[in-house]
C-alpha cells in the first residue's frame, strides 16, 4: 500500500492540498510498503471539476514496475501552457490496477 502521500509543489516540499494557476509542476510522493518487486504502481491525474474538462477526465497515467529497491514513488505533472485551469483535480493511485488510494488538490487563483 502507499503511505505518507505528500503533494507539493516542489518534489521535496512541504504538503499542500491547492495550487495556483502558474504552479510548474504538481508533484505527488509517497512510500510503498509490502509492495512486492515485480509489481505495477500506477498513478492517474484526474481533472474532477473545471470549466475546461468534462467531469472527471483523465489527463495522463502512468505506470512503475517495482523492484526491490523501490520503496518511495515521486510522480509529477507539468503546467499546461495555458496555466493549470481552476478547479477540482485528483491523482488516483493503483498498485497491479486494484485501486490504492486517491488524493484530490484544487488550483484556485
Amino acid at each position: 500500500h502507499y503511505t505518507s502521500v505528500v503533494l507539493s509543489d516542489a518534489r521535496d516540499g512541504a504538503q499542500m492540498d491547492t495550487f495556483k494557476p502558474q504552479t510548474p509542476k504538481i508533484y505527488l510522493r509517497a512510500n510503498l510498503v509490502d509492495v512486492p518487486a515485480g509489481s505495477t504502481v500506477k498513478r492517474t491525474w484526474v481533472a474532477v471539476k473545471t470549466r475546461v474538462a468534462p467531469a472527471n477526465y483523465k489527463i495522463d497515467s502512468s505506470e512503475l514496475k517495482v523492484t526491490s529497491l523501490i520503496s518511495r514513488v515521486t510522480y509529477n505533472m507539468g503546467r499546461p501552457k495555458a496555466g493549470w485551469p481552476e478547479g477540482e483535480y485528483r491523482v488516483d493511485l493503483f498498485i497491479d490496477n486494484r485501486p490504492a488510494g486517491k488524493v484530490g488538490f484544487k488550483v484556485v487563483k
